[in-house]
């Protein structure tokens, strides 16, 4: 062999040792890297279970708390009444030999509890603080029309016309108090359950 041959075949060896070591060592990163993903897979099926344990037990309290409200009659059903009403139409002419806007709504109560009207606003502001420029009233089943002096009780199913009477401001001193014919204004009426029923009505 000559000297040329052996320093090729020497430079093949070292360079087959390099790959060899280098191969190696990139095995055992791999290697590595593959036990402990697998590591940290078995953490986390195990962190899994824990949590799908801690669900079924979540799970069985809230039937149990269920259970309790059920037997308290607490808990909510389809069957729990709630308070709906409707407006079904607003109007509000004025009277010219009264000089004051009937304001007119017409309301019907579609929930499945009664409504008890407490409040009324116009402009968002109490009729109380307009008082006695404007009062309300309503047509009572039981004795016709009639001034509210605490609240309205519509039972379910029930339709009730309530009346909001706005003096004509050419008749009053206080210079805040300026509605007019053709202006827009703000109707709200307040239940006892905490519900509001708002209507746009124009004084014509």
């Amino acid at each position: 062999m000559s000297e040329t041959e052996g320093k090729t075949l020497r430079i093949a060896l070292i360079g087959s040792v390099l790959l060899i070591a280098i191969l190696g060592v990139g095995f055992g990163y791999l290697y590595n890297k593959y036990t402990n993903l697998v590591t940290e897979v078995s953490g986390l099926e195990s962190q899994v279970d824990d949590l799908q344990d801690q669900i079924g037990d979540i799970q069985s309290h809230i039937v149990e708390i269920e259970e309790i409200l059920r037997k308290e009659g607490l808990y909510p059903t389809s069957e729990t009444p709630s308070e709906k009403v409707e407006i079904l139409s607003a109007y509000a002419p004025l009277n010219t030999t009264g000089h004051y806007w009937n304001v007119t709504l017409v309301l019907k109560n579609t929930g499945s509890a009664e409504a008890t009207l407490i409040d009324a606003y116009v402009n968002n502001v109490p009729i109380d603080q307009y008082s006695p420029a404007i009062t309300w009233a309503w047509d009572d089943p039981s004795s016709g029309y009639t001034n509210v002096t605490d609240s309205i009780t519509i039972e379910s199913g029930q339709e009730a016309t309530v009346y909001l009477i706005i003096l004509d401001p050419s008749h009053q001193t206080d210079p805040n108090y300026n509605f007019s014919s053709g202006t827009t204004i703000n109707v709200k009426l307040h239940s006892a359950g905490g519900m509001d029923y708002i209507k746009l009505v124009e004084l014509t």
